[in-house]
């Protein structure tokens, strides 16, 4: 079973730490980036896709709107 993982943060030296930290092939890493982009870890090559969101609000709309109904929630 693969589980999925949903980091959010900003795009920074932590996230790209805790981004090393999970990876694996057991899981796949989306990364919910909250601020504008820079080149830190949004640069990580182990993320399966990222979104860019401007305010906590808006992070958590986005994913009540794409990830409530996964048969497997993600952590």
């Amino acid at each position: 079973m693969k589980n999925n993982i949903i980091i959010w943060g900003g795009d920074n030296s932590n996230t790209l730490g805790l981004l090393r930290q999970l990876q694996s092939d057991d899981h796949d890493i989306f990364f919910l980036m909250l601020g504008e982009p820079t080149r830190c870890a949004s640069s990580s090559i182990w993320f399966r896709e990222y979104k860019i969101t401007h305010s906590i609000n808006e992070g958590f709309e986005f994913l009540k709107s794409h990830f409530i109904n996964e048969d497997l929630k993600p952590v």
